[in-house]
């Protein structure tokens, strides 16, 4: 259960990427406006198929502050091409947070080893109802019948798993709050 790592862009990527995340069969760009997700799969004999779904939040600010959290022990090392283009001690982190794109509504990514998480942590009197997602890229998107997100790509069925809402109480108590996905 190791956290993914989502490294700082240092110029190992295209300049409009803040943080990407590189897991087996896949990559996470997250830009100041959008998550994109480039997969692949087979290989070894098995034709690839590749896909890319961006996920966009409807209406939110374009230019959110966006920070690494949880800075992770170790750094990584891109030495391609000329020196001039090296990128050393590239720092990694545990999360990314996106101050703000709603009103009094924080983004969170996190998660671990392939399953990516993301979280909206609302503020008190601010409007959760605003939160939207368009999606493009998916062949298909459907809730299948555990309420589970399901997205049909040419390299596979991707999950967001039914969401799962609290409010925090005093004490550390939580209770739960009613929350679905809505195509």
């Amino acid at each position: 259960a190791l956290p993914m790592r989502f490294e700082r862009n240092r110029g190992q990527t295209d300049s409009r990427v803040e943080f990407l995340s590189q897991q087996p069969g896949s990559t996470l760009f997250l830009t100041r406006s959008e998550a994109v997700l480039s997969l692949v799969k087979g290989g070894g004999g098995v034709p690839l198929r590749t896909a890319v779904l961006r996920t966009r939040l409807v209406g939110a600010s374009s230019d959110p502050r966006v920070e690494g959290v949880h800075q992770l022990p170790g750094s990584s090392n891109y030495l391609l091409g000329s020196r001039a283009k090296w990128r050393a001690g590239v720092p990694g982190y545990s999360a990314v947070r996106y101050h703000h794109p709603y009103p009094g509504i924080d983004l969170v990514y996190s998660g671990t080893q392939r399953r990516l998480e993301y979280d909206f942590d609302v503020a008190a009197h601010a409007n959760p109802s605003v939160i939207e997602l368009a999606v493009t890229g998916a062949k298909r998107i459907g809730i299948d019948g555990d309420g589970n997100l399901v997205m049909t790509t040419a390299a596979g069925d991707v999950v967001q798993h039914r969401p799962v809402a609290f409010q925090r109480l005093g004490g550390g108590r939580t209770r739960t709050v009613p929350a679905r996905f809505v195509l």
